[in-house]
């Protein structure tokens, strides 16, 4: 046997070893759930084709939810909007307490960490006191144009 004719004779075992050894197929059958998954969270048009279309009305009507509820609803999203803010206010201190003053850099990043936390639910809340407050289903771009009605009125 050449040397040329054992080195490919090692490369086709080698090759099999590896498809052995690491479960090729499972690895290979996860990778395409994991691109499917992708596809579906970076394309959203064709969750958007598939999505059930309806008006705030219909989504009133079908969750079972009154005026009375609506108003009440409103008052505590506002509330819990105001809230995340004041608290992502104090995270933003500490922040800076622990950047400038005792240099804890972990720490700071860790704060900032729950500032953005803050920071997210206040924008769900206020978006979504801003839905019920015009009483439709809008999107983002919509809330975004209409800065004034950013933070809902109590």
């Amino acid at each position: 046997m050449s040397l040329g004719d054992w080195l490919r004779q090692k490369g086709k075992k080698s090759a099999e070893n590896v498809k052995s050894n690491f479960n090729y197929s499972e690895v290979k059958q996860t990778s395409g759930e994991i691109k499917d998954m992708a596809t579906a969270v970076l394309s959203p048009k064709e969750q958007i084709k598939k999505s059930k279309k309806e008006t705030f009305q219909e989504a009133k009507i079908r969750l079972g939810v009154s005026d009375l509820d609506l108003v009440q609803n409103y008052r505590n999203y506002a509330y819990i909007c105001y809230a995340s803010l004041f608290f992502a206010c104090i995270c933003f201190i500490f922040s800076l307490y622990y950047l400038f003053f005792t240099h804890a850099l972990f720490n700071a990043v860790t704060i900032i960490a729950v500032m953005v936390f803050c920071l997210a639910n206040s924008f769900k809340f206020s978006f979504r006191a801003f839905q019920i407050k015009h009483q439709k289903l809008c999107s983002v771009k919509e809330w975004w144009d209409r800065a004034g009605e950013w933070f809902p009125k109590l």
